[in-house]
C-alpha cells in the first residue's frame, strides 16, 4: 500500500516518489510550455517499486491519488505538474 508521498525528485528521464513506506520509480520526459520546463510526463507502464516489482493498476491509481494530496500541501512548489500517461 502506498501511503503519503514525502518527496518527489528526478532527472530528465526518471522520477522517484519517496513515500512514507516505499520508494516508487518510473520513467518519462519533461514537458515544456512557452519554452520553459513546465513539468514531467510519467509513463504509467514504467512504475515499479525500488526492488523491481511492478505496480498493479490499483497501486498506480493510489499513487496518483497520493500525488494529488501531495501537491495540495502549502509548502509544495506548484509551478511544475506531473502528467500520468
Amino acid at each position: 500500500m502506498i501511503t503519503k508521498i514525502i518527496r518527489i525528485h528526478g532527472s530528465s528521464s526518471e522520477i522517484t516518489f519517496d513515500c512514507k513506506d516505499v520508494r516508487v520509480e518510473g520513467s518519462g520526459e519533461f514537458i515544456s510550455k512557452d519554452g520553459i520546463i513546465a513539468g514531467f510526463v510519467v509513463s504509467m507502464a514504467s512504475l515499479k517499486y525500488k526492488g523491481g516489482e511492478w505496480l498493479t493498476s490499483d497501486e498506480k491509481d493510489e499513487l496518483i491519488r497520493r500525488y494529488k494530496e501531495y501537491v495540495k500541501q502549502p509548502h509544495i512548489q506548484n509551478d511544475w505538474v506531473l502528467e500520468f500517461e
